[in-house]
Parts: C-alpha cells; structure tokens; sequence
C-alpha cells in the first residue's frame, strides 16, 4: 500500500506457457472467515500512509455472504471511518505463481482497495527490504475509478496502470493476477496483460522469497486523498474468491560428478569441475561457486568447467541449474583439499593486480589468517558464515559490503601484481557518524599510512579514498587492510597502474587447431583491468570480422560457446575489452573451422525441419541465421519482437532440400532486448530465441 514517486521502466518479456494446477483457494462458501487461512490487521495508526480508518475484526467489517466475502468501509455515528484488513501472514504464503482474485470494487472519493503481498521477512528485513506486490489497487474519485493499478517496491518502485474503455470498476465483477515466475512478475485484469517487471537483477532479490497474501479496504490517505461530501457510505470490497496456482512441472536436477565430496588435489592443479543436469524443459545456465562467489559459468551441456591452477587450501564447490523459466536448484556442496589446505584466495586464484578486490573476498583460513575480527559471528548474516559482518551493498555493482568494523580487526587478501610500479589504490567506503581511518599492509609494511574515511551521510552513501603512487613489485604477495578506527562500511578496492588502462593475453586457441563444426569448445585468456571481454572472428585471416561472443565476464578468464556450422581454413580470434576497445589481444596463427565430415562445403543429407540457433547469440549488431528443409517446399523466415510485431522478413520463397540456407540479420536501426525468428513451411513451424544487446 506504499505509495511511490518514480516510475522505472523495464524490458518487456514474454510469458510463455506454463504447467499451472491450483494449489490453493478460498472460494468464501461457508458462514465465517477461515481463520485457518486468514488472520485480521487491527487498529487506526494511519498505516504509514494517513489512512482514516480504524481496522476491526467485527462482522460490521469484514463477513461473508452468498459465496463472497465483504469488506465492509463504514462512517460511524461519531465521524470516525471503520473498514477491514485480513492477512493469511504466518497461514499461508507462497513464492511463484498465479494469484489472482475476482472482486467487484468500491467507488467514491477517498476510496483505496487494494489485493497485495508482502513478504514473509519483512518482521525481520522491514519494508520495502521484504519486497511489496501490489496485484489490484483502485482510488477512489471521479475519473479515476476505471483504472486499476499494479506495482512493486523494493527499495525501488514500479508502476503500471490499465483503464477501462468504458464503465468503472465498481459496476462488476473483475478478475485480478499476477503470474510471478523467478524471471519476471506480469500484471493482469480480465486475463489481458498491462505491465511485466523482470526481476532477474540482482537488485530484485526480495521478489524471489515467499510472500504472504492481504486485502483490505482503506479510507482515505496522502495517495487517494480523504472522502468529502460526495461520498457514500458504507462502500464495500467484494470478492469472489482468491486463488493460487503453480507451476507444477518438475524442476531442474543436478549433482556435481566431480569433484567428489573430500577429494585432495596437489598444490596448483587444474580441477575439472562437472555437473549432471536432468530436466524435460531448456535450460538457460548452470553456474559455479566456490563458497558463494562464482568462479565460472555454462549454458552448454556438458555443463563443465577447468578451474585452473587452484592455490593449497580448503575449498566448498557446488553448482546452481537455471532452467529457461527461471526455476533454480542446486547440488550440496564438496569439500575439496589442495595441497596441504590452510590459508587460500577465495577464489582458488591471488587477486590480480591491477585489478578490483571486493572486500567480502577475503582469504580462507580463518580467524587470525584469513581475517581477524572481535566478533565471532557475521553480524549482517549474508555471503560468509565466519565473524566478519557482512550485508548488501547499494553501490554501483551491488553485491556485498562488510561492515560493523572495530578497530584492530584486518582482512588479508592473497594478491598477484602484473608488473614492479607505481599503483594507485582506490577505496569505496561508507559511513554514518564520522567516518574512521584504516591503512595497508603488504607483506608485513605498512605501504599506506593511514587513511581517513568522511562521514557520508549513511552507511550505504559511498565514496572513494585514495592513496597513491605505491610500489609493488611483481609477484605474489600478501596484502592486509588494517582497520585502527572503525565506524564504517568496506565495499571494493580498485588497484590501478597510472596509464595502464587494460591488459588481455590470449591462451587458447593458440593457432592451428582444427574445430568441428557444432562441437563445444572453450576459449582462454588472462585479463588485468578488464570487466567484460568481446570476441570476433575472421574466417578469412584478418579482413573482415563478425562478433562472435559478445558478453563474457573476464573474471573467469574461460567462455565456452557452440562452433558455427560453417567451414573456413583461415580463421582467427581478437579479444577486447568491451567498454574499452582499444585494450586487444590478437591471434597471429590461423586455426580452421570444419564440418563433421571434414569436407568443406559438402552438404549434409537433411532428414528434418533444422532452424539452428543463431550465431553469435547474443549479437551486436548482427547474426546469423541457418536452416534447411528436407523437400522442396515454400518457406518463410521472420524475426519478431516481444509484443509479436514483424520487424525483419529474411525469407519468403521456395526452399530447396539438401541445402543449407545462411541468412544475416541485421539490427542496426533496433533497440536492446530478447527477439524471436520463426520458420514457417507447408508442413512445420519453429520459432527460437535471441538477443540484441548494445
């Protein structure tokens, strides 16, 4: 019932069919509320929002009759407004799915009925932490009662609204839903669809807990203002009934086949980290973590990963399966050995330098090893479970922060410098009542002195502290950040070397290679002060390039990607950094790229309808499209947007069989964001997914 100030709009995505079975209604048949599924707000504090009325749990308010419930607002004798407020809070809640309810609703001015849901933590996280849905919200007023409204708060807010093109809301029945899956949450009235909000940012994680489920009728307030003279009483919010549905097909399995649970490797081993994936739908990724940072990722099966040259030290690995829908699960940790175990990055690797540290990626081992704190318990209960406080993080990055700092305590943070120089070392802190000091150590010296921290106005309004111009010499080291007054929040170190923008080394393919077409591969690189890295590909040895990976993250230093169904002897790879071009790697020894046969240019027999998934995909600002057919037929191949709308008609004629047919599709002139293309024949019509980003 939050109110919000800032419409924030989000791609659109589509909601494709699901396996929906009802798994749980109240149809208000009976003589009484079920207090079994529901449970009664009471009193008149305003509700954060100046609300009027007095929240009662009396039969004058809330009762049911012929099959429907009331929420009954009434004007007392004495001036004052009752009304009605039930909650199935700590009864029944529920995470995903269709909820929806069927409701005729009030009129007048200072009218506020609203169908919404909180999350089941807000006891504990506050609002609007916890994660607010609004499905159903109407104020009252003239010109205003023929538009419902649906929104989300969060920390942030959304909004959408949907108006009648005639009558009001209050003349019949409606019926109200949300289809919340773990990707997205859509809007509807009467089953047609007026809002989606895509919840897959991180910054949207409230939404992917349970909520529990309210309706209520307010009396005025600062949004629908109070009544007036107009008004008539008693107003009343019927509803039919409330219903919730879910998806009820089986999820995604997985379990790690290795490694195995207590396995021991030698110092610096690669590690072949492989998980089982079983599931009837797609699946969009399956990532990898140690402890609870990801160290790489995979949306090929098999799903697999080398972590390389793994430090001595103790390890938990585990694997996440996303499937298409956005349903998740996850495999039980195993522990790992390498080496002789003891002090170890976090993540397996030294943080490189130059490079970004994030504060909650201090070393294992433990206390007075990895870190030393006064606490023996992480105070903010998120990423680690050792005695560092850790919480969410606000700034630009999001992710984690620790805080709760007292003096004396220390992270350590095993480090790996490119080059003996000069760095400039930048810190993201925050602080709400006068700041604090810290200083660095690097194998023992204090290579800082000390550095002061401001007072930001709040513990999650940051800012950056410098020291400059200290010398590293190349190598592995050991670098620890002192805290000698606390009373601040620690996000992120970026470590910069004075006009080195970026570093990229190649490591695979080094050049000679012979890939077939269709196998999974995986390319290599070591990257310095690079966040995502770009690929393209010449498949004529440098003269002209088409993008063929165009989002990796360069932390995991792997991609491992699908080779085009094409056939070229003279192909070459260049890697950049994606926000800064002119930081590339090139390869100089060609590899070839051939079909199964190894025959260049010899076509495969077609059996079948083939529409293969794109290349590159995602894509900016072109891909390639294949497809065959396995008689001589009319075909048709268009690309769609989200809403349906043809925006490319790449061909429209007879298809011959035994051919492979290559088309381009170029997206220059379009905005970011997901795309269909669709194979229409006499006999067959497939449609595949892609996605344009820019």
């Amino acid at each position: 019932m939050k109110k919000i100030l800032l419409l924030i709009l989000f791609p659109i995505i589509p909601i494709f069919a699901q396996n929906y079975q009802l798994v749980w209604s109240d149809e208000f048949n009976g003589s009484s509320l079920n207090n079994s599924y529901w449970t009664y707000d009471l009193g008149n504090n305003g509700w954060g929002n100046n609300e009027l009325e007095n929240y009662t749990n009396s039969s004058n308010n809330i009762y049911l009759q012929n099959g429907n419930l009331y929420i009954n607002a009434r004007k007392e004798s004495n001036g004052t407004y009752t009304s009605g407020r039930i909650k199935t809070q700590g009864l029944k809640s529920f995470q995903y799915g269709k909820i929806e309810a069927r409701m005729k609703l009030p009129f007048g001015q200072g009218m506020w009925p609203a169908f919404w849901m909180l999350g089941n933590n807000i006891t504990s996280a506050g609002w609007p932490a916890c994660g607010e849905i609004d499905i159903m919200e109407m104020i009252g007023g003239q010109g205003r009662e023929n538009t419902v409204h649906g929104s989300a708060h969060w920390g942030g807010d959304y909004t959408n609204t949907y108006t009648l093109s005639s009558g009001t809301l209050a003349d019949s029945f409606h019926v109200y839903d949300v289809t919340w899956t773990p990707t997205q949450i859509a809007w509807h009235i009467d089953g047609i669809q007026y809002s989606v909000l895509n919840i897959t940012p991180s910054t949207l994680n409230a939404f992917k807990k349970p909520f529990f489920i309210i309706l209520n009728l307010a009396v005025g307030g600062a949004w629908p203002g109070n009544p007036d003279n107009s008004t008539v009483f008693p107003q009343q919010l019927v509803v039919d009934y409330v219903r919730v549905y879910q998806n009820i097909s089986v999820p995604p399995q997985i379990n790690l086949s290795s490694p195995l649970n207590n396995s021991t490797y030698s110092a610096n081993s690669d590690i072949p980290i492989n998980a089982d994936v079983q599931y009837n739908g797609k699946i969009s990724k399956v990532e990898f973590f140690q402890g609870s940072l990801k160290i790489g990722e995979s949306n090929l099966s098999p799903y697999q990963m080398t972590w390389r040259n793994v430090s001595p030290g103790n390890y938990s690995i585990s694997a996440l399966v996303t499937s298409d829908s956005g349903y998740q699960a996850a495999t039980a940790p195993a522990i790992v050995t390498v080496g002789n175990g003891g002090k170890a990055p976090y993540s397996g690797n030294p943080s490189k330098v130059p490079g970004t540290i994030y504060a909650v990626n201090y070393d294992l081992g433990g206390l007075n090893t990895g870190y030393y704190n006064t606490t023996s318990t992480n105070t903010g209960g998120l990423y680690r479970t050792d005695g560092v406080g850790i919480e969410a993080c606000s700034d630009n990055g999001g992710g984690y922060d620790v805080g709760w700092i007292n003096p004396t305590e220390w992270l350590n943070y095993s480090v790996d410098v490119k080059d003996t120089a000069l760095y400039n070392f930048n810190f993201r802190v925050a602080s709400a009542n006068g700041g604090g000091s810290f200083h660095v150590e690097v194998d023992g010296v204090n290579v800082t002195g000390s550095i002061s921290v401001p007072s930001t106005g709040g513990w999650q309004t940051w800012t950056t502290v410098s020291s400059n111009n200290i010398s590293l010499t190349k190598g592995l080291h050991n670098m620890k950040v002192v805290f000698d007054a606390g009373g601040f929040n620690f996000y992120r170190i970026d470590i910069v070397e004075p006009g080195l923008t970026g570093a990229l080394q190649i490591l695979y393919p080094t050049g000679g290679e012979v890939w077939q077409s269709g196998s999974v591969q995986e390319i290599r690189w070591n990257s310095y002060s690079v966040n995502d890295i770009l690929v393209g590909l010449s498949t004529n040895g440098g003269t002209s390039w088409s993008t063929l990976i165009s989002d990796a993250p360069a932390v995991y230093g792997f991609y491992r990607f699908q080779v085009p169904d094409i056939s070229f002897q003279n192909c070459l790879l260049k890697f950049y950094d994606k926000y800064n071009l002119s930081t590339v790697a090139s390869m100089t020894t060609p590899f070839t790229i051939e079909n199964s046969t190894g025959i260049k240019s010899t076509p495969s027999v077609v059996k079948d309808f083939t529409l293969r998934q794109n290349y590159p995909n995602p894509f900016n600002p072109s891909t390639n499209i294949d497809f065959a057919v396995p008689k001589r037929m009319h075909a048709s191949l268009k690309v769609f947007d989200v809403l349906g709308v043809q925006v490319a008609d790449l061909f429209n004629g007879i298809a011959e069989p035994n051919r492979n047919y290559n088309l381009q599709f170029n997206a220059s002139n379009m905005n970011s964001g997901i795309y269909f293309y669709q194979l229409k024949t006499d006999e067959s019509i497939q449609t595949k997914k892609m996605i344009l980003i820019k």
